[in-house]
């Protein structure tokens, strides 16, 4: 994997999807009075505060929290499958998989690249999202005493966060909200692995294209999460791995995803002539 020019590319493609609009919106803290300027944590990620609030409270994050949010609901199968989803398309197309199954098995030589191409798809995503945070704790204070935005008489902390108490994780968030925040670097990287691991086992069965192994998943997801979020909001499956979104959703989408890993290799390991 780490020889593979596909997956530095899909890694270079996230990084760039995140820092773009991140330094964009650093601008805008020129000359700010530092007054003015919250936490890190208060802008990293889909969670930051311009996009909760329609950028009542801080519009200068405002398009780097938008970019979060859509990269998370709709991006995570195409950088992940980018990442080693293709190397048993690969390996069968340029005859490497006859050399290779007969040392070392089947199973093993299937669930050894699924595993890579996990491994792929979670630090394609997870390490972007660390390096956010951490480039925002370097432009932004660890911590204030008072979170005040537009309004210099009131505090944020207050009026954002403890509006927050009763949601999901919201204990976390109001008491340690970086750890809050790497939470939520962690469940799209595992979406995004969960993702690759799909465009692999599928890549069993399509047999004649490389496209369709690398896009289907995500054409799919673009779809179901259309659809979902046209039938009710709260239930549209991309906002599951979304710090702002219905956190309930994920362990369904992550159980659906893991489920149709395991049922599309138990079927290629019934049927020995998959793949070769």
């Amino acid at each position: 994997m780490l020889r593979s020019k596909e997956f530095y590319f899909s890694f270079l493609v996230t990084a760039a999807l995140l820092f773009v609009p991140l330094l964009l919106s650093l601008f805008t803290f020129f000359r700010k009075d530092l007054v003015y300027v919250e936490p890190a944590y208060f802008y990293w990620g889909s969670a930051g505060m311009g996009y909760y609030w329609n950028a009542s409270y801080a519009p200068d994050m405002f398009i780097n929290a938008l970019v979060n949010e859509v990269f998370c609901s709709m991006c995570l199968p195409f950088v992940a499958s980018l990442s080693y989803a293709y190397r048993m398309f690969d390996d069968r197309k340029s005859g490497a998989m006859q050399v290779i199954v007969p040392r070392v098995g089947y199973r093993t030589y299937c669930f050894g690249v699924v595993t890579v191409t996990f491994l792929g798809g979670f630090l394609t995503v997870f390490l972007p999202f660390v390096l956010e945070q951490l480039v925002l704790l370097v432009a932004c204070p660890f911590d204030v005493p008072f979170m005040i935005s537009n309004l210099p008489f009131e505090d944020t902390y207050l009026d954002y966060y403890g509006n927050a108490a009763g949601g999901a994780l919201s204990a976390l968030l109001l008491n340690h909200p970086y750890v809050y925040n790497f939470l939520f670097c962690l469940l799209p990287a595992v979406l995004a692995g969960l993702f690759g691991t799909l465009s692999a086992a599928l890549s069993l069965y399509l047999v004649k294209s490389r496209f369709l192994t690398l896009t289907l998943v995500g054409i799919l997801w673009i779809v179901l999460t259309f659809v979902t979020g046209a039938l009710y909001f709260k239930w549209n499956v991309g906002m599951a791995a979304v710090s702002n979104g219905n956190f309930t959703l994920y362990p369904i989408v992550a159980g659906a995803l893991l489920l149709a890993d395991a049922l599309l290799l138990f079927g290629a390991f019934r049927r020995k002539d998959v793949g070769l």
